[in-house]
């Protein structure tokens, strides 16, 4: 397991968890009843280390911050662009918020995102 604990800087993890009454792709036989429980079954083990490491991630990682996101694929930020971009510029952005003095209003209203954002607001 990643010694998270080591880890001093900010850092987010992106969890993925797929629909697991998503079809069979295409190259499995929807017929084949043993296979269609073997994948289940696959996919709730995978299910279980994913959620391992997420409280694994939240326990030791002193300065994290966790996202989980359903009926998603490992392909992550192809099947929730959306939701990653905006992750992953949220988080940036308060790292940034959070170095810039007080008086220093650069980034007021723009929803905690640095102007010229890619995501719409």
């Amino acid at each position: 397991a990643p010694d998270y604990a080591s880890v001093k800087v900010p850092a987010i993890a992106i969890y993925a968890f797929e629909n697991l009454n998503r079809p069979l792709r295409p190259w499995y036989d929807a017929n084949d009843e043993q296979l269609k429980a073997t994948l289940a079954e696959i996919a709730l083990i995978r299910d279980d280390m994913t959620r391992q490491n997420i409280e694994l991630f939240r326990r030791d990682m002193g300065k994290g911050r966790v996202l989980e996101l359903q009926n998603s694929t490992h392909h992550i930020f192809l099947s929730n662009q959306r939701e990653v971009l905006e992750a992953i510029e949220n988080f940036t952005a308060e790292l940034w918020q959070s170095r810039l003095p007080p008086h220093d209003k650069s980034y007021s209203g723009s929803g905690g995102r640095p102007h010229g954002s890619s995501l719409p607001h």
